[in-house]
């Protein structure tokens, strides 16, 4: 039984993937620097839902960042105090609570390829996020490639 499902992840986890121009695999993936500290996604859950797009990514030990983009084409989204097109949520664990919860004050997204015939997103991030109103962390070098996405509310 155990081999079954080895086999059926490894599938799923294959079909995920796609190929560039020259055949290389590009494999799904959400990576930033956080405080300084290299974060990678272990899980990605990607969703269009009534034109903007819900990405989060959970680390390993369980850090969670979560992006809404408020629009479903290529291009920049900024979030400034003239323009509130992207937020930007981080969690130091999934355990935390509202309060200990980091939230997005500017920062920026850019959907580099939006392919909706594959349902396939990419793109780079960064974001300035507060906590308790005096802890800030910056999140630079953001990126997600490759990301397949649901639609849902449509």
């Amino acid at each position: 039984m155990k081999k079954v499902i080895i086999i059926i992840v490894a599938a799923l986890f294959l079909f995920s993937c796609s190929k560039d121009e020259e055949g290389n695999i590009i494999w799904p993936a959400m990576s930033a620097v956080i405080d300084g500290v290299e974060w990678n996604s272990a899980t990605r859950v990607s969703v269009l839902e009534e034109g903007k797009f819900i990405i989060t990514g959970t680390s390993l030990n369980g850090e969670s960042l979560s992006i809404t983009v408020l629009g479903s084409a290529e291009g920049v989204y900024q979030l400034n105090l003239s323009s509130a097109k992207v937020a930007a949520v981080y969690k130091e664990s999934i355990n935390v609570t509202t309060e200990d919860t980091y939230v997005s004050v500017t920062g920026e997204v850019e959907l580099t390829d939006v392919d909706t015939s594959r349902k396939k997103i990419s793109g780079t991030f960064s974001f300035v996020v507060l906590r308790k109103l005096t802890e800030t962390i910056n999140i630079t070098d953001g990126e997600f490639t490759n990301l397949t996405y649901t639609v849902t509310g449509q």
